[in-house]
């Protein structure tokens, strides 16, 4: 929940007797061991005497289910409420046609719910840390409920991450997290929902889907349980113990972030993509034609709102996301993300262009040997400076892929970032700054170099500054190059929007939901069994539930409510 290279547990503060149990169920639950292999691994560990694992070594039929028996023995001590299962459109494609199938949930405001009952919830209510436009959404959630109520601001994160060994199919995972949480809880994720893409109906999957989230997230800003299904239907028999809440009191929380790529932004919530004619960018009127106009002037520098923005959907037949129908609901709750725009979009770019220009000056008959000369010079700068995350080679179409497309480092978020000062170190010692062109490089490069310094003490004027003027150098190199050479991307018109926030991209960054969705699909590493709609999320949540209990969890006498009532009335032992 906080790191995917983190056990869940604390080794040092279980007694000795209990740390197999422990230990096992973690490789079980993190999808590095099978779940026939681990129930083996069980039964002998309690043939040879090994403490407080008979309940998962157990008598297995022949035609068992070791994962299912694994997960619902697990899943008994676990304080998380229960699974809300809803009727959802899902495509399958071995019958070629979309149907109708439940699909399981955990709930925003049981979620929360159980939160409260059972952590010291003040570690996640410290409003210092929320950025200041969404402090003002808080106080417009006030306004629309005419009380001065104490609101916990809340994030979503949806994303798809590869879940098999051959990355051809990929899992959409949905997670809550706490934008005023403080110290380790800033990291906490906690999902909510998860499909595989191959079983995604155009639209129509993702809007049911948040019918279920932004019903659960309505009750949590209205402060009491619901009386009903999400769709106005009576709690049917699975749901006895949440009949017996209804309308009882809630925490108030309040929607305030929703993270993730471009590509999610489009499919999920129809946001315009990058090359749409009508316009391009969900934040300002720009379009293809003039997005890389970086000047003062530009077109498409004027007042923008979310009601321009849905005028503009309706307008173009599309139908808006069921997000759109949330409270003080606005486009500033969709964040820009520094790890998609600037890792992986922009530095990328730039990184490849600039090591392209580098691979000229080398010496070497071709740009294998040339690349080869210019990799051994990054190699001693890891070797002087101790970078941890570092290229483990450098070849031509890492580069470069072809003579007709445009130079872009092929790395990780991570590599590519730590690579920006030694690019900045060799354009100085490498490039004429009296030739026009390579003084233009290393001024972008110089840049670029000092929108990341800025990350660690942020100045809002100084990085609308650097970004800016990196975005007027990067149109000057493509006037001056011969196409597709610094080629300037959708993601350069992101970048300066990206200046433009009052906070630093660090408060809404996504390192941490990216880190989670890889501890995800290690998770659900699939080693056969049937592949349907409800497996794959049924098994994140039910796996994510019984590795991790409630963050900061207190014992059951420091709350202050009646934690026990609320588990046994949802279920919970």
């Amino acid at each position: 929940m906080h790191s995917k290279k983190k056990l869940p547990y604390d080794p040092g503060t279980l007694p000795p007797d209990k740390r197999f149990r422990a230990n096992l169920s973690d490789l079980f639950l993190s999808g590095d061991l099978a779940a026939q292999r681990a129930h083996s691994l069980f039964a002998d560990a309690n043939a040879a005497g090994t403490h407080h694992v008979t309940d998962l070594a157990g008598n297995k039929r022949p035609d068992g289910n070791s994962a299912r028996d694994l997960l619902r023995r697990l899943r008994k001590s676990s304080h998380w409420p229960p699974l809300y299962w809803a009727d959802i459109p899902v495509w399958l494609d071995k019958k070629q046609k979309e149907e109708i199938v439940q699909i399981p949930f955990l709930l925003p405001h049981e979620v929360v719910h159980a939160m409260f009952q059972w952590t010291d919830i003040g570690n996640f209510s410290d409003l210092a840390h929320l950025p200041t436009d969404e402090r003002a959404l808080l106080e417009t959630g006030k306004i629309l409920l005419g009380r001065d109520v104490p609101l916990l601001p809340l994030g979503l994160w949806m994303d798809g991450v590869s879940c098999n060994w051959d990355r051809s199919h990929s899992l959409n995972v949905l997670t809550i997290s706490f934008p005023s949480a403080c110290g380790p809880h800033r990291s906490v994720r906690i999902p909510l929902f998860g499909i595989k893409q191959h079983f995604c109906s155009k639209h129509k999957t993702f809007d049911a889907v948040f019918e279920v989230i932004c019903w659960s997230l309505r009750m949590l800003f209205l402060g009491a349980m619901p009386s009903c299904r999400h769709d106005g239907q009576p709690f049917a028999t699975s749901d006895a113990g949440r009949k017996n809440w209804a309308e009882k009191p809630l925490q108030r929380c309040m929607l305030t972030q929703v993270r993730g790529d471009w590509k999610m932004l489009k499919d999920v919530f129809r946001l315009p993509q990058h090359n749409e004619k009508a316009g391009c960018c969900w934040l300002c009127p720009a379009t293809p034609d003039n997005m890389r106009d970086a000047s003062a002037a530009a077109p498409w520098r004027v007042p923008w709102c979310t009601t321009d923005l849905v005028q503009r959907l309706l307008a173009q037949g599309h139908l808006c996301s069921p997000l759109f129908s949330l409270p003080a609901f606005t486009i500033n709750m969709f964040k820009l993300d520094w790890l998609h725009i600037m890792d992986l979009g922009v530095a990328a770019d730039v990184a490849g262009n600039v090591l392209w220009v580098l691979q000229g000056k080398m010496p070497g008959a071709n740009v294998k040997m040339r690349v080869s000369k210019l990799y051994l010079q990054i190699a001693k700068y890891y070797k002087e400076t101790g970078v941890q995350d570092k290229l483990n080679t450098l070849t031509e179409t890492m580069i470069r892929k072809s003579s007709t497309t445009p130079p872009k480092l092929t790395a990780g978020a991570a590599e590519c970032r730590h690579l920006i000062p030694w690019l900045l170190q060799a354009a100085k010692e490498c490039l004429n700054p009296n030739d026009a062109f390579e003084d233009t490089v290393i001024q972008a490069i110089s840049c670029l170099s000092t929108m990341y310094d800025l990350l660690s003490n942020y100045a809002r004027s100084k990085m609308r500054h650097a970004a800016g003027r990196l975005a007027l150098l990067l149109a000057a190199l493509r006037d001056a190059s011969e196409d597709p050479l610094w080629r300037m991307k959708p993601k350069v018109h992101l970048m300066l929007h990206l200046a433009e926030n009052l906070h630093s991209p660090a408060e809404t960054w996504t390192y941490s939901d990216e880190d989670y969705g890889g501890s995800a699909a290690r998770s659900m590493r699939s080693r056969g069994g049937t592949d349907t709609p409800k497996v794959a999320g049924e098994n994140l949540l039910q796996k994510f539930c019984c590795r991790h209990d409630l963050p900061t969890a207190l014992g059951i006498g420091k709350c202050d409510c009646s934690a026990p009532a609320f588990h046994s009335l949802l279920g919970v032992v």
